[in-house]
């Protein structure tokens, strides 16, 4: 018998990545196009890819890989209430100043980062083929969206942008 839970939060996941992806290709924004199929794809790889047969099964990959799903999402979310706070723009995504506290200080996008690493984490702990090759594309739409969202950002920020370009890598370790 197939559990249906998991199929029911991807609809739902669906429904709402597929809304932020429609606004997204209205506004004709790039790095909201890419981020809107990540998380598409990070959440077809962890919910529809469990109904797939794991090519190896064992108790420490689980736990790494539930562990670097949680990290990530603890990335994630922090550094969205960051920008929240900080971004003093009329809403978060469209941040007026470059915000250099949390993770921002390490990296210049940790929330694509938060993403990239549950990513890897469900690659370990639910590999499938079907999960691993879909988490790849999600990772792939978080590297892209980070890179179109410099360019954005040295057009908004210009120099000043440039400067934090040089002194913070994109991941802190890219």
């Amino acid at each position: 018998m197939i559990d249906p839970i998991p199929l029911i939060v991807w609809v739902a996941t669906l429904a709402f990545c597929l809304h932020w992806l429609f606004n997204a290709i209205k506004m004709k924004v790039n790095y909201e196009i890419t981020a809107a199929l990540g998380i598409l794809f990070y959440f077809t790889a962890a919910f529809i890819g469990q109904y797939f047969t794991p090519l190896f099964e064992h108790l420490i990959t689980i736990i790494i890989g539930i562990t670097l799903v949680i990290l990530g999402f603890f990335i994630f979310i922090s550094q969205i209430m960051i920008m929240k706070r900080l971004g003093q723009g009329e809403n978060w995504e469209n941040t007026t100043a470059i915000i250099e506290k949390g993770w921002f200080k390490y990296m210049r996008h940790p929330i694509y980062f938060g993403c990239a690493l549950a990513d890897i984490g469900i690659i370990i702990w639910i590999p499938s083929i079907f999960s691993i090759i879909v988490a790849l594309v999600s990772l792939i739409f978080c590297f892209l969206s980070s890179y179109w969202e410099d360019n954005a950002n040295l057009e908004k920020f210009g120099d000043v942008y440039k400067e934090y370009m040089k002194n913070v890598k994109l991941w802190g370790i890219i």
